[in-house]
């Protein structure tokens, strides 16, 4: 579970840590010293959970009010948990539904009370449902498209021909991103602003609204502008966190291992989408360092199983990665591995050689030599 903290005062940030860092059931942490910061991370990440501070200074209190509302109206399944310097709590903080309101300085006992509260009602939904609950209706475009339920069962959004489902995939490529009347003529309808055309857009826009009503957790805001909540298409949740996703550690190597499970080779199926062909490039490398990461973090725990896992994940993906072959042929050097050793290299000179033209680096031909009587 992802959570966010939002917080003016630095010190409550630290007052919050034994609970935040030491407790491995959090995916990942952000912390943001601002509202408006706590706005854009909801916007680009959307953390299940928020701390929300109050603080005493009646500006900062009434922009920290002012973020849990407007979160809650986003997405009415995010938890919010209020960090209060106030004596007494203003009403309009209970609009926002809060789970708890804590008051400052912090009762690290009770905030440990409303933690544990949190993850058991998470636990019990999974229970219930099988699942986290994220949306009745999830929208898959890695590999072929498709729409299903929560039970797994194909489900029709019922939209109305192939372009209302291009303009589909190429909002869902851009979430919570105004997009232009120009850019969807550009890349949609081949440039053309004739007056046909203008009314054909607009006649694809009224039918994709009324197709995503069927959809928790996706609606057009305003004309061009797509909302997406965090669990209803694997594309969106790629994109807003594997680009984001810098180095690997403790806190979030199983948000990491999560994202990289939702790639699924090429995007959009056999769709042939001129304006995706940059967006298939840049997932492609982005999984690739994704993997990567997950992969030398797993290395440096002594994980050398799960590390192998993702690289041979990376292979099997795109065979042709360098840097996913040449991780996997120094794991087997580095773990003495030499039957697995000399079919990665064989594979990999193979690739190299045969379909490149290009020699294999001498350090692994020495290493394959060395290993070569065993």
């Amino acid at each position: 579970m992802h959570v966010c903290v939002v917080a003016p005062d630095p010190a409550v940030s630290a007052a919050l840590g034994p609970i935040l860092f030491q407790d491995p059931r959090w995916s990942a942490i952000s912390i943001c010293p601002d509202a408006n910061c706590g706005w854009l991370t909801f916007k680009r990440q959307r953390p299940g959970v928020f701390f929300v501070g109050i603080g005493a200074d009646r500006a900062q209190a009434r922009s920290g009010l002012s973020l849990a509302d407007r979160i809650r109206r986003s997405d009415d399944r995010c938890v919010i948990i209020f960090l209060s310097a106030q004596t007494t709590m203003p009403p309009e903080i209970f609009k926002a539904y809060p789970l708890d309101c804590l008051g400052l300085p912090l009762d690290q006992a009770r905030l440990r009370l409303t933690v544990d509260r949190l993850f058991a009602n998470a636990s019990r939904q999974v229970q219930d449902k099988g699942q986290l609950p994220v949306a009745r209706v999830r929208i898959r475009y890695f590999g072929e498209f498709a729409c299903v339920t929560d039970g797994g069962r194909t489900a029709d959004l019922r939209l109305p021909g192939g372009k209302c489902r291009e303009l589909l995939a190429f909002l869902l490529s851009r979430p919570d991103r105004s997009v232009s009347r120009d850019q969807l003529l550009e890349h949609l309808f081949g440039g053309k602003k004739d007056e046909r055309t203008i009314n054909r857009l607009h006649v694809t826009i009224s039918g994709l609204r009324k197709a995503l009503r069927r959809v928790d957790g996706l609606s057009l805001q305003g004309q061009y502008s797509l909302s997406v909540a965090e669990g209803v298409c694997d594309l969106t949740d790629y994109l807003r966190h594997a680009r984001s996703i810098m180095t690997i550690d403790e806190g979030n190597v199983r948000l990491a291992e999560r994202i990289a499970g939702l790639y699924a080779g090429t995007c959009f199926g056999e769709a042939d989408y001129e304006w995706a062909e940059p967006l298939k490039a840049s997932l492609d490398e982005a999984q690739e360092l994704l993997l990567l990461r997950i992969a030398a973090f797993h290395e440096s725990k002594n994980d050398l199983k799960r590390s192998e896992q993702a690289l041979m994940t990376l292979v099997e993906l795109n065979p042709w990665s360098e840097g996913g072959q040449t991780a996997l042929l120094d794991l087997y050097i580095n773990q003495r591995r030499p039957a697995q050793y000399k079919k990665a290299y064989e594979a990999f000179r193979q690739i190299m050689e045969d379909e490149l033209d290009l020699p294999m680096d001498v350090r692994f031909q020495k290493a394959y030599q060395t290993f070569l009587p065993s």
